[in-house]
């Protein structure tokens, strides 16, 4: 449905001096706006667990 909101992810990333970034279209509107931030994990065991009650594969850390 055109009236329906949809997932159009744009975003900007950077390491050191080097940056990409992407912009909204004109006209768009924004319904929701989120700040990630993402870290490397090192020496971690991860691993996606299958839930039951949601039928995703989410991710778990393994002791």
């Amino acid at each position: 449905d055109e009236e329906e909101p949809r997932i159009h992810f744009h975003g900007a990333y950077g390491k050191k001096d080097s940056v990409k970034a992407g912009c909204l279209r004109r006209d768009s509107e924004v319904f929701l706006i989120l700040e990630v931030v993402i870290f490397e994990l090192k020496r971690i065991d991860a691993r996606r667990i299958p839930d039951a009650e949601t039928g995703l594969s989410l991710l778990g850390f393994v002791s």
